[in-house]
């Protein structure tokens, strides 16, 4: 053990000691992380060595950056990273359906698709539920740009129920079949 202590203070006499290197997601001045947001600060001071001998022994009794963080903090800079905070938003808004709505509407009206290009898609359970969703489309274009933001949402599609097929079997004939009218 002493002549590892020995060989610690010589490396150290002669300026070879370790250190720290700069995070890679800050600037030389420390402003900002390269996608326009300000870096996060760091939680508490620089790792501190005692002397020579002692190596990088850690940050002692106070708070250092290589201290636990709070799973909210890291969750939330990860979604940022990933780009997923318009996802989460939008899946928050169906999971919330009908607070956001109310239950009356949410029990006739479910949330069917968000697409990629912003356009959210409706499913009414009857068409005069389809045509009293569509009387109030400015409405509930306001509420959702208040609990997901201004422009998430750009097109709001509302269907109806769905209607039956008439093509059964393998093999069916093109057209609208027992429909048609004759001359």
């Amino acid at each position: 053990m002493r002549q590892l202590d020995r060989v610690r203070e010589t490396a150290f006499a002669r300026g070879e000691v370790r250190i720290r290197q700069p995070l890679a997601s800050q600037t030389d001045d420390g402003s900002n992380d390269g996608d326009g947001q300000a870096a996060e600060e760091p939680i508490g001071d620089e790792v501190w060595t005692p002397g020579p001998g002692w190596g990088d022994v850690g940050s002692g009794p106070r708070p250092s950056r290589r201290d636990p963080r709070p799973i909210g903090q890291l969750l939330g800079r990860f979604v940022r990273d990933r780009g997923w905070t318009q996802r989460l938003e939008v899946a928050s808004v169906v999971s919330r359906w009908d607070e956001i709505v109310g239950p009356t509407v949410a029990r006739h009206c479910t949330v069917e698709e968000f697409a990629e290009d912003g356009t959210l898609t409706l499913r009414t359970s009857s068409t005069s539920w389809e045509t009293q969703i569509r009387a109030l489309l400015a409405t509930l274009e306001t509420t959702l740009a208040e609990e997901i933001g201004e422009g998430v949402v750009k097109r709001i599609v509302v269907k109806g129920p769905a209607l039956p097929n008439w093509k059964h079997g393998r093999f069916s004939v093109p057209g609208r079949g027992v429909r048609d009218t004759y001359d």
